[in-house]
């Protein structure tokens, strides 16, 4: 009979540790780089954001030297952010689930890119005011949505990298009585 306790508990206690390094690679590869690239997102947009604000200021002042300087670096972080838009479906860092989130954020994304793609041929052409008034009607509301979506799909990655982990946690607890009541009856 102890033999058999014996055996059963070993047998039990690979299964269950196996079981827990998968929700534990599973956390690492596929949860938190997912975080990390919306964390990523949110700062480039941030400054993508502002820079189209700038560029509108600065043709209202009349700056143009420092609207291209801004326009280049829009330009720089909207590649940053369609990189990692691109490389987090060709990575395939979709979760289950997390399909329509990043349907939403893709499209709040590029309606949002539209709406600078506007302003800034508005500010070009002369019409600097035009287009502070476009973005404080459109833009700005889009860049908003955009922000909800992206912390939306950013919350459903941390969500999933909780649950994987407590999961993890609930089978090593698990484990832990189990061996601790081997041991008592053994």
């Amino acid at each position: 009979i102890l033999v058999t306790l014996i055996l059963f508990s070993c047998i039990y206690c690979i299964l269950m540790i196996n079981k827990t390094q998968v929700y534990a690679k599973e956390t690492a590869t596929s949860w938190l780089p997912s975080v990390e690239a919306f964390a990523k997102i949110n700062n480039t947009f941030g400054s993508l954001s502002r820079h189209g604000v700038l560029v509108i200021a600065n043709n209202i002042a009349n700056q143009l030297e420092e609207s291209e300087k801004n326009k280049a670096d829009i330009l720089k972080f909207r590649n940053e952010i369609e990189k990692i838009l691109k490389d987090y479906i060709t990575n395939g860092m979709i979760a289950p689930g997390e399909q329509p989130y990043y349907d939403a954020t893709l499209k709040s994304y590029n309606d949002f890119m539209k709406a600078v793609d506007e302003e800034l041929t508005m500010a070009r052409s002369g019409k600097a005011l035009e287009a502070l008034t476009h973005y404080k009607a459109v833009g700005r509301k889009l860049a908003l949505e955009f922000q909800a979506n992206a912390e939306k799909e950013a919350k459903f990655n941390a969500d999933g990298a909780e649950g994987s982990t407590k999961q993890g946690e609930s089978l090593t607890s698990i484990t832990n009585w189990t061996m601790a009541a081997v041991i008592i009856c053994s």
